[in-house]
Order: structure tokens, then sequence, then C-alpha cells
């Protein structure tokens, strides 16, 4: 971000937070009310994530790794269908390329390079999408997950409670 949009960023965000302590002073005793109820609401949710029992899904009804040029084929389609991504490199390239001086052998290179970066990329996701799922499948593993958001419930609902 550039120097000059920080000041104008901190002016919106200073703004939205004395309009936000603004309206919690003039609501008083129903801002109050609001908060213990938001309270009690993060702590039910913190007992019920500790009390759950771990759900490890089926293998078999998630297991693909066979039909690799399928899955290829849809995640090709998926990014082809990537609206943002699309828009964000064609803004973003004139930035860094002199279009109008391009040859089709730069073209294929750029194409190579940003199939090898994003293709790298998404690889990467996928290696560590795989390593999640064999970490998740595992009980004790569900249970200390379960565990820790229920634990970070409650230490929301205390940070909730508590009155500025």
């Amino acid at each position: 971000m550039s120097r000059a949009r920080r000041p104008t960023l901190s002016l919106i965000l200073s703004l939205a937070a004395a309009g936000m302590a603004a309206a919690a002073h003039s609501l008083g005793n129903f801002f109050a009310v609001l908060r213990v109820l938001g309270a009690l609401y993060l702590v039910w949710q913190g007992v019920s994530l500790w009390r759950a029992g771990p759900r490890v899904a089926a293998d078999d009804a998630t297991s693909h790794e066979g039909h690799l040029w399928r899955n290829y084929g849809a995640g090709l389609l998926l990014m082809f269908g990537h609206v943002q991504a699309m828009l964000f490199y064609a803004a973003l390239m004139p930035g860094f390329v002199d279009l109008a001086t391009l040859a089709w052998a730069d073209v294929g290179l750029l194409a190579l390079m940003l199939v090898m970066v994003i293709g790298g990329v998404n690889t990467g996701y996928a290696l560590l999408a795989t390593r999640a799922r064999h970490f998740l499948a595992n009980e004790r593993a569900r249970r200390a997950i379960q565990r820790t958001a229920g634990a970070l419930m409650f230490v929301a609902a205390a940070l909730v409670a508590t009155p500025v």
C-alpha cells in the first residue's frame, strides 16, 4: 500500500471505530445485554466443540487419487472460470511487460512462466491438502483441533463479555 493511502485508511478506520463506540454508548443497556448474549453463545459453541466426538470421514467416499487426468481437467476448467484471476493478470501484465513489442516466442515464454508459477503454487496447495487430509483422518488430531477451537471460543467469550 502506498504511503499516500495510509493516512486516508487510518482516518477511515478511526472514524469507523468512533462511530461504533458512539453507537455502543448510545445503545446503553441494550448493548450490554447483547454483549452478554453473544458471550453466552460463544460459551455454548465452545462447550459443543469440547464435548463433541471426533467424526472421521470415510476414506472411500473422498478418495479420487486414481483419476489424475480427470481431476487435472476439472482444476483447469475451474481456473479458466476464475475471472478475478484473469482480470488480475490482465491488469498486472502491462506494468511489467511492454505488450506492443512482444513476439510470439515471448508470449509463449510468458505463458510457460505463468503456468509454472501458478501450477507450482497450486501443486503446493494440493500437497498440503493431502498432508492435512491424512492428519485430519487421525481421531486424536481431530479431538485436539476440536478442543483447541472450543478453548478459543471460551477466550473469545471472555473478551466479548469484558466491558471496555
